[in-house]
């Protein structure tokens, strides 16, 4: 990096090498403890006449020259060129900052944010989503992880890819540090075929189940905006109240992303779901012990042949699919992969009340066209 110190001439002539040396040594002085500390200052100024525009220019051909001798900076180079081109200008302003907060409110999905992104700060419109339950990390990894996406908004960085062969489960809301609860719908076999429960998630202090890991949010700008594709993005609540102590920053990152103009045919490309989770009862056993007739998932006028072959649980973990209505009241038939417990000729103890609660999880992709279907 270079600094230069710019309109010199404005200072009185005598005074000036005196103001310069004063100024190039608190430069440096602040740039110490930084990246850039021994970084080049140079003192110009445009008129009337140049004067340390040749310096100016002889350290920058200097530079380039060095960058290409040295084969890493030369890489780097490269790599920095093959980039969108963004012609940056920055000014630096003196500021008293005593301590920088976050915006202490909850920040939910469906609100309304002034996103400042490029150079422009426009509304728009967050949902919040992220890994399910199942791939999640320890609350030492979530903050290792945090520390790692701080150092990710330089621009000098490169951005995450985003991912849109995966799955990803709607937040209601984004999450800070404490991770978020594990969705009523997740189940402790569910968990356990994912990797077991170490995996989903660490108890709290309340004894309530929490995931830790990384999360997204899809912004729906209320007009164009023109952006590099990894801008850092930071979203603000400024309806609060300016006058107080609060800070209005609610959440920050890198564009990960993008969706071409084209509506929801463009959104589905995005797998949001919802997870679901109803529960009913297993009524009337056949004597086979493997069908049964079931009652309490659906009302007498839900089309069930949306949920044909759809996939249940009892509540001793016995799995079976759903074949399609009996009768009109909004029962329905179940086929089960094997025998149900205490039912049939020698078993000696029966089934209870318990037992014969049956589950459907499914889910609900947040921008599925068909607001109907289901997947398991």
């Amino acid at each position: 990096m270079v600094v230069a110190l710019n309109k010199t001439d404005l200072l009185p002539e005598a005074l000036r090498p005196k103001a310069v040396k004063k100024a190039t040594k608190l430069i440096r002085e602040t740039l110490a403890a930084t990246k850039f500390a021994g970084a080049a200052v140079i003192p110009v100024a445009a008129k009337p006449t140049p004067n340390g525009i040749s310096e100016l220019q002889a350290w920058l051909v200097a530079a380039a020259v060095q960058q290409h001798a040295d084969p890493a900076a030369a890489q780097a180079a490269a790599a920095a060129a093959a980039r969108p081109f963004l012609f940056s200008i920055d000014h630096c302003f003196p500021l008293k900052v005593d301590k920088v907060r976050f915006y202490g409110g909850p920040v939910p999905s469906k609100g309304k944010y002034h996103m400042s992104i490029g150079h422009a700060t426009v509304m728009a419109e967050a949902t919040f989503f992220g890994l399910p339950d199942a791939p999640g990390s320890s609350q030492a990894d979530a903050l290792r992880l945090m520390i790692d996406a701080l150092s990710k908004t330089s621009l000098h960085t490169q951005a995450d890819a985003f991912d849109w062969s995966k799955q990803y489960l709607y937040q209601e809301e984004l999450y800070g540090l404490e991770g978020r609860p594990i969705t009523s719908s997740s189940s402790s076999s569910t968990v356990a075929a994912a990797g077991g429960a170490g995996a989903a998630g660490a108890a709290c202090s309340s004894g309530q189940q929490q995931h830790f890991g990384p999360q997204w949010v899809l912004l729906k700008f209320d007009q164009p905006v023109t952006a590099p594709e990894d801008s850092v993005v930071i979203g603000a609540r400024f309806d609060v109240d300016a006058a107080g102590e609060a800070c209005r920053l609610a959440f920050y990152g890198r564009l990960t992303g993008s969706l071409a103009e084209g509506g929801p045919q463009q959104l589905r490309k995005l797998q949001v779901y919802k997870p679901k989770e109803r529960q009913g009862l297993v009524s009337r056993i056949a004597p086979d012990a493997t069908s049964a007739v079931c009652s309490g998932l659906f009302k007498k006028e839900t089309d069930i042949s949306i949920f044909q072959g759809a996939r249940v649980v009892t509540g001793r973990g016995e799995w079976g699919s759903i074949e399609g209505r009996f009768g009109s009241s909004g029962k329905f038939k179940v086929q089960f992969d094997a025998p149900l417990w205490g039912v049939g000729e020698g078993q000696q103890q029966q089934r209870s009340a318990a037992d014969n609660v049956l589950l459907l999880r499914y889910k609900r992709f947040v921008f599925d066209a068909d607001k109907h279907s289901i997947r398991q």
